[in-house]
């Protein structure tokens, strides 16, 4: 896997070494992008089982693959040459949430928003008309971010209520898009897209589990929680 990233990475800086050297055959371009974005299998699990319950005997954490959605706002500058575009962007999606159960009816709670930078490739398809299918690949880095954890009915007991810590992780991101863009007479384009998007690894800080019930507060030794944010996204957006 490492090699063929290499390749990729080699092989985009030098499409946009030619393109920033290629005078008129070159355009800069900027652009903005808006849309939604749907996670897919997150495989959120604790490490150890001082929050959750995954099997009967409770002898595993509880795995949560859902964090909903969140919107997507892009903005990215870059080059256009021939058939190939490259450009640079960075990425706010500050709306994924945490809202699960475990098998005791426990209630977990956290919110997700991640920041991401990506170069990113794509080849126009030849079209005759003003509509060109295109497809992209990025590769890029992520910063993800945990709110602290809450929750209610704590290991099945109503009426009580804990919370844990949250945290940060940076990591590599990448994507595949395909999509069709709608040129204009000056060269501005509309893009329609759809994505799949790898955002890397989510993480937790271990520490104190906090749990208040019946007037009585607890704390235990928590080992966090991990997972990987992964999503597939529908854009709309406007190169100019």
């Amino acid at each position: 896997m490492k090699k063929p990233l290499r390749t990729l990475v080699v092989c985009s800086l030098g499409a946009a070494a030619l393109a920033c050297s290629g005078g008129a055959f070159a355009q800069s371009y900027w652009r903005v992008d808006g849309g939604i974005s749907k996670s897919r299998k997150a495989d959120l699990k604790e490490d150890g089982t001082a929050l959750t319950c995954g099997n009967a005997a409770c002898t595993e954490g509880a795995v949560f693959d859902d964090l909903k959605s969140s919107g997507i706002f892009d903005l990215g500058w870059g080059y256009r040459f021939g058939f190939f575009r490259t450009d640079i962007t960075v990425a706010s999606r500050n709306a994924y949430h945490l809202e699960a159960s475990d098998r005791r009816g426990e209630n977990v709670s956290a919110e997700i928003k991640s920041i991401a930078a990506m170069f990113n490739m794509y080849f126009d398809f030849p079209s005759q008309g003003s509509v060109t299918p295109f497809l992209g690949i990025s590769v890029g880095a992520s910063q993800n971010n945990v709110s602290a954890i809450s929750g209610t009915r704590f290991a099945g007991v109503p009426d009580s209520t804990f919370s844990a810590p949250g945290g940060k992780k940076t990591s590599g991101a990448g994507a595949l898009t395909v999509g069709l863009a709608s040129q204009s007479s000056g060269g501005s384009a509309v893009e329609f897209a759809f994505r799949f998007v790898d955002l890397g690894k989510l993480k937790t800080d271990a520490g104190d589990l906090t749990v208040n019930s019946g007037g009585v507060t607890t704390v235990v030794p928590y080992g966090g929680l991990k997972g990987r944010l992964r999503a597939t996204e529908f854009t709309v957006g406007i190169r100019f």
